[in-house]
């Protein structure tokens, strides 16, 4: 294993190999919501986003766990990071999404395809592209 910059190599690969995932998982949100299955791409909006942080996390030689945007914001702020509160409502908000967009019984008498629609699955689109710069931000901001 080789250092650059007191950064382990194996740490590079492993925020290269997440954040192209999570690229790859909001890729996949338009697809679904170009197909107007909006409870789909709302699931891979979350999944992109959480994602992210994790390539974060694993850059800066953690390993993180769970599904909580909100949680693993909150490991990085232990970095002693900054993290903007509106971010942290955003993770809030996208985690709430992360079941109900995929299991009919955390909607009362409703489906997940008909819970979302195009200005539901929009927001999360947005919201989670917010996160995907924050991301793509501190890793720019880290090379300086």
């Amino acid at each position: 294993m080789l250092i650059i910059g007191g950064i382990f190599t194996d740490n590079i690969q492993k925020f290269s190999l997440w954040f192209e995932e999570s690229k790859n998982d909001f890729e996949m949100g338009q697809i679904l919501f170009s197909s107007k299955k909006y409870n789909g791409a709302v699931f891979y909006y979350v999944q992109s986003a959480e994602k992210a942080i994790k390539a974060l996390l694993f850059y800066c030689n953690l390993t993180p766990w769970g599904h909580s945007i909100l949680n693993l914001f909150e490991e990085y702020e232990n970095l002693n990071y900054k993290v903007d509160l509106s971010l942290k409502k955003i993770a809030q908000d996208l985690s709430r999404n992360y079941i109900t967009s995929r299991y009919p019984d955390f909607s009362i008498n409703v489906a997940p395809k008909d819970v979302y629609n195009i200005e539901s699955a929009q927001d999360i689109h947005n919201k989670a592209k917010l996160i995907i710069d924050f991301v793509n931000n501190e890793m720019e901001a880290k090379k300086e």
